[in-house]
């Protein structure tokens, strides 16, 4: 297969699509670049691409504020390493809820619309988690919103750059 990506931004996160050329023609798959926003604990050795497993389920670990109290999880299954037409290399991953309602984003000619692919570069595969990582950083996520007396999230209605 030979792969192709292009991007658009949907409400400041960044949508690839992905092109794969089947023997059939052509297929896409809505993939998302990985946003930037994971947080990685400065104690933890980062995830190298050598460890990834294909088919093992990895988290993508990101915090919704500042004082990293409030941690979302998102659950991927690494599906391999791709190259595109650019010779970019990367790192696929795939919701795991579609993943397994139909299996491998990469496999087959047929491409259902509700599968959702993650490109990732080398680069951000150190915000990926495996399980007993990830049981560790929302501990301790856990006791810094304990220390913080369980903060709440603020509304921007004016937009990030009025942060506090």
């Amino acid at each position: 297969m030979v792969f192709a990506q292009g991007r658009e931004a949907a409400n400041g996160v960044h949508v690839a699509y992905l092109f794969a050329q089947g023997k059939t023609g052509r297929r896409k798959s809505h993939v998302r670049a990985a946003a930037s926003a994971s947080v990685t604990s400065v104690v933890r050795s980062h995830m190298k691409a050598s460890a990834l497993v294909v088919g093992r389920t990895y988290f993508r670990l990101t915090f919704a504020d500042r004082d990293l109290t409030m941690p979302g999880v998102e659950p991927l299954v690494f599906l391999g390493q791709v190259i595109d037409d650019g010779g970019t290399e990367g790192f696929v991953f795939q919701d795991t809820g579609s993943y397994v309602r139909f299996g491998s984003g990469l496999e087959g000619e047929e491409q259902n619309e509700e599968i959702i692919l993650y490109f990732m570069p080398e680069a951000d595969i150190g915000a990926m988690y495996d399980v007993e990582e990830l049981a560790a950083e929302v501990l301790e996520s856990s006791r810094r919103a304990v220390a913080a007396g369980h903060p709440k999230l603020q509304v921007l209605r004016t937009g990030w750059q009025n942060a506090p």
